[in-house]
C-alpha cells in the first residue's frame, strides 16, 4: 500500500485506476464478445474456449457472464498490480488484455457473416 500526504494508506480501490481508458476498451470487448458468444451459439455453433464451453453447458448464458465478469475485473486488478510495480508492463499487459476479446468477438463476428451464407469480396 502507499501512503497519502496526509498519512491515510492507499490501495488499489482508494485511487483512480492508472489505466481506466484502458480497462474501458477492454470491458466494451469483452462484453461485445459475450454478445457475439450468444449469437453463434443460438446459430448452433459452439464455444471455442474449453473452459468457458463447460460454464456454459453447467450454468447456461448467466453462468458466461459471471465468469466473463470475474475474468474482467481480475484483469483490471492484475493490470493495476503490474502498474504499480512497473508502469511499462502494466500498460503493455492493458493494451494486450484488449485484444484477446476483441479478437474472439471479430471471430465471432466472420463465424456470423459465414453462417449468414455472406460472400467474402476477394481481394
Amino acid at each position: 500500500m502507499q501512503k497519502q500526504n496526509d498519512g491515510q494508506h492507499v490501495g488499489i480501490l482508494r485511487r483512480d485506476l492508472r489505466f481506466a481508458r484502458y480497462h474501458l476498451w477492454f470491458i466494451t470487448a469483452s462484453a461485445l464478445d459475450i454478445v457475439m458468444t450468444a449469437v453463434v451459439l443460438s446459430i448452433g455453433g459452439r464455444e471455442a474456449n474449453p473452459v468457458a464451453d463447460f460454464v456454459i453447458s453447467r450454468f447456461g448464458m448467466h453462468g458466461a457472464l459471471a465468469f466473463k465478469f470475474t475474468l474482467a475485473v481480475l484483469v483490471i486488478v492484475f493490470c493495476e498490480i503490474i502498474g504499480q510495480a512497473d508502469d511499462r508492463k502494466g500498460r503493455f499487459v492493458a493494451r494486450t488484455a484488449i485484444c484477446v476479446p476483441a479478437s474472439a468477438a471479430a471471430l465471432g463476428y466472420l463465424l456470423i457473416i459465414q453462417n449468414a451464407g455472406i460472400e467474402f469480396p476477394a481481394w
